[in-house]
């Protein structure tokens, strides 16, 4: 067994060279091997995990990973012949040519790469298959993690033992004693057992599309922005309105935001900032082409036909173009602080960038290429968007660079518009799917649009479209 010839490799004193460094030599060996069967681990598990993510997950991709679960759950219960095998065992010759501590570094990496050495179980493959499927850095890190402290738990806790009675002993029944292998593997089968119906159970809810809610929050109403305990939205056809507690502010815009202490508005062509408790101007930029809004406390930004996401320091400052893309492929811009969010929908992929404005760092938060992820807003960590797939529409709320839940869930629209109008902007076009999906109320499409996220809530546009009329109204849920 690789864990045999392992231990055998940090006893000490059977070091053929002579590594007669005693107990502190086999100590050395041990903390060098923990933390390299944890690397080994995180390798293999972030790997597949990031591969999972670049194909985009969703519901199928975890009922393949449930699949796989329970596949190797019912092999694994009755211990059958694992394949396809590693044949391979550790390269014994380290330990003659290299420092005892290097050479066990090396043999945790090994170990903990799951598929370099001889695999005792299918949950090595499995494990591999759902984190391929959950397509999730963050757990992928977690499973590479656990996978290679359970690697190295056994090798640490019995090398200092292994020429003493109990360590001897302890190894003897490890190779002779197939029933404790079974013992171990039949535990992972109920593990995997258990992995499956979350998985199932998870999938299964991606694919079921509950209703839109009834009542909405405001309506009509477009464009949400919020500002510490302020709401801002846009009635389509008609003025702004600013919301603080109870009361209500009417503003002349074509377009409406807040952000930090400012607002800012676009009014014939020109992009308007001004604060709110004292209406002071702090900016007034030319922006004919202007069709879409975000202010912070130290910027404001807007999207322009074209398509370009255009950003300038508060109060004064050059103007900067930040993104550009082909036509109708870049979203309504938001602000946190010193960062702008915005969608990208490419014909390939769709992705979420995030740009460091001070930085000028560029990261992409979110990639796919099997859904459209659109209409991001940021706070903090967390991050609110739209997912759309050709089953689904959700409003999903999760941390900034992975991971999320969805607040809502409904039926997908089969037909967008395409272009720009004055209180609506631009949908990208969702293409049919391919197969039936879940409709909505005869003869209207619904679309969840624009986002906005407060540090109690979670708001969202939903765009209907009946018999040639569209309405807007904004749904709210809690965080």
């Amino acid at each position: 067994m690789v864990a045999v010839r392992v231990l055998d490799g940090l006893d000490a004193r059977a070091h053929p060279t002579g590594h007669a460094g005693g107990r502190g030599t086999t100590l050395a060996a041990c903390a060098a091997f923990g933390p390299g069967a944890r690397a080994g681990g995180v390798v293999t598990f972030v790997s597949v995990s990031a591969l999972g993510a670049l194909l985009g997950g969703g519901a199928v991709a975890l009922l393949a990973g449930a699949a796989v679960a329970a596949a190797a759950a019912i092999a694994e219960a009755p211990g059958r012949r694992i394949v396809p095998q590693v044949r391979r065992q550790v390269p014994e010759h380290w330990r003659r040519a290299l420092p005892l501590p290097v050479a066990a570094a090396g043999y945790g990496v090994l170990l903990g790469l799951g598929f370099t050495t001889f695999v005792l179980t299918f949950a090595v493959p499995a494990l591999a298959g759902v984190a391929l499927a959950v397509g999730e850095p963050a757990a992928g890190l977690a499973a590479g993690l656990a996978f290679g402290a359970g690697r190295a738990l056994p090798v640490v806790l019995l090398a200092p033992l292994a020429d003493a009675p109990a360590g001897m002993r302890a190894t003897e029944l490890m190779a002779e004693r197939p029933s404790i292998l079974r013992g171990f593997r039949a535990a992972d089968a109920a593990a995997l057992a258990a992995v499956a119906l979350a998985l199932g159970a998870e999938g299964a809810t991606a694919q079921t599309v509950a209703p839109a809610p009834v009542r909405p929050f405001l309506s009509p109403a477009t464009s949400p922005s919020v500002a510490g305990t302020e709401l801002a939205w846009k009635v389509p056809g008609g003025p702004g309105i600013i919301r603080a507690g109870s009361r209500e502010r009417l503003v002349d815009a074509r377009q409406l935001a807040i952000g930090g202490p400012n607002m800012a508005v676009v009014l014939n062509g020109v992009v308007r900032v001004n604060d709110r408790a004292t209406n002071a101007e702090m900016a007034r930029i030319p922006a004919p082409a202007a069709t879409a809004l975000a202010v912070s406390a130290r910027w404001v930004a807007w999207r322009e036909q074209g398509d370009q996401i255009v950003v300038q320091p508060l109060p004064a400052g050059p103007r900067q173009v930040v993104a550009t893309g082909a036509e109708d492929t870049l979203g309504r811009p938001a602000l946190d602080g010193d960062r702008v969010v915005y969608h990208y929908a490419g014909a390939r992929v769709s992705r979420i960038d995030q740009i460091d404005l001070l930085a000028g760092a560029f990261t992409v938060l979110r990639r796919s290429t099997r859904a459209s992820l659109t209409h991001p807003s940021l706070l903090g960590e967390q991050l609110l968007y739209v997912e759309t797939t050709p089953w689904s529409q959700s409003l999903r709320l999760g941390a900034r660079l992975s991971g999320g839940r969805a607040l809502v869930r409904i039926a997908p629209a089969t037909v967008a518009d395409k272009g720009y109008s004055t209180d609506h902007g631009p949908h990208r076009r969702v293409r049919r799917p391919v197969r039936p999906a879940p409709e909505g109320p005869r003869g209207t499409t619904t679309t969840l649009w624009t986002t906005a996220l407060g540090a109690d809530a979670a708001y969202v546009t939903r765009v209907r479209q009946r018999a040639g009329t569209t309405t807007a109204d904004v749904l709210r849920f809690a965080r």
